[in-house]
């Protein structure tokens, strides 16, 4: 297969290239930017083809001209603006240009060169204070009350991708992350907030004392079980039109203090500890209070794809991979 990858030079993006390239697939991978050069050494070695192309996911034309000119048969769209409060005030129309016609136009471009089959990204952000009152948040029955113009351009680009599904015949399946941390996450300017993991990792390693408002408990999301929740959807057939979450499943949530307890045992002097009573802590956190776990048991259903990454799996993973790619982490 030939499968492009939109926002491929993004967090998100780089792990499900790197995933593709692992089982010998041929890459379109477009996005802004290129692939950073420790990314790129390690595709190297990969069995499959890459080919990098910088082009803006709201030219149409570019995207439909990269696919025929290297035959794409699949599309996987990750490209996305997740815009904090500053951007959103200052900025919403580029926001909602490329989060939702950015979507509208890589799915066109899918349908003029003949691609059917599409994995299209949107977010747990859609659910909003729809979560508030639930224990577990599933896709079904959990209802999406967004309250950013992040979340309404996630969701209004997810409606939009299962209506055009419809209209042109095809497969577009759609995924709803959690919180994603893990390879090859950094600023690129297109993620306001980076993830409370990689700020406290990264704090770890400078020696610099976490204080957390509070203890963090989430389904925090390994990008590599995110990527291969794609390729799961991507090799399913008659899922078009329905929508599926990602997290590392409600029996492998942990809290961020257990994360920073586990760094304080790998580099001595470093602390994490609690705020006291009036004290403001120092990692930015989403949101101001826990949100219950997203069920993935619908996607374990319909394509048998099960999160392998809990605390323990992915910190033994992760520190390994900072070592390696140490450019890649500090940026």
């Amino acid at each position: 297969m030939t499968i492009m990858v939109t926002g491929a030079f993004g967090f998100v993006g780089l792990n499900i290239v790197e995933a593709l390239l692992g089982r010998s697939e041929t890459v379109v991978a477009l996005g802004l930017g290129n692939v950073p050069r420790e990314a790129a050494v390690d595709f190297e070695n990969l069995p499959g083809k890459l080919v990098a192309i910088e082009a803006d996911v709201t030219m149409e034309g570019a995207i439909a001209g990269a696919m025929a000119e290297h035959g794409v048969d699949r599309l996987i769209h990750t490209a996305a603006i997740t815009a904090g409060y500053e951007r959103e005030k200052a900025t919403p129309a580029k926001v909602i240009e490329v989060n939702l016609l950015g979507t509208v136009a890589a799915i066109q471009a899918a349908r003029d060169n003949g691609v059917k089959k599409i994995v299209s990204f949107s977010s747990s952000a859609v659910y909003g204070s729809g979560a508030d009152d639930v224990e577990i948040v599933e896709e079904a029955t959990t209802w999406p009350r967004m309250g950013t113009t992040y979340a309404i351009s996630k969701y209004a680009a997810e409606r939009m991708a299962v209506r055009l599904g419809e209209l042109w015949d095809l497969d577009v399946s759609l995924l709803r992350p959690g919180a994603v941390y893990g390879p090859f996450e950094r600023d690129t300017g297109a993620r306001d907030t980076l993830s409370a993991v990689l700020q406290v990792t990264r704090m770890a390693r400078a020696g610099t004392p976490v204080v957390l408002q509070r203890r963090a408990m989430a389904d925090w999301v390994y990008a590599p079980d995110v990527a291969g929740a794609a390729l799961a959807l991507l090799d399913a057939s008659g899922l078009g039109g329905r929508v599926y979450n990602i997290a590392c499943g409600p029996d492998k949530r942990f809290a961020l203090e257990a994360w920073g307890k586990k760094l304080e045992t790998e580099f001595p002097g470093f602390t994490c500890r609690l705020a006291e009573p009036g004290e403001t802590g120092n990692v930015e956190l989403y949101g101001s209070r826990e949100r219950p776990p997203l069920s993935v048991a619908a996607l374990a259903r319909d394509t048998g794809f099960v999160p392998a990454f809990g605390l323990a799996e992915a910190f033994a993973h992760y520190l390994p991979w900072i070592e390696k790619h140490p450019t890649v982490f500090s940026t």
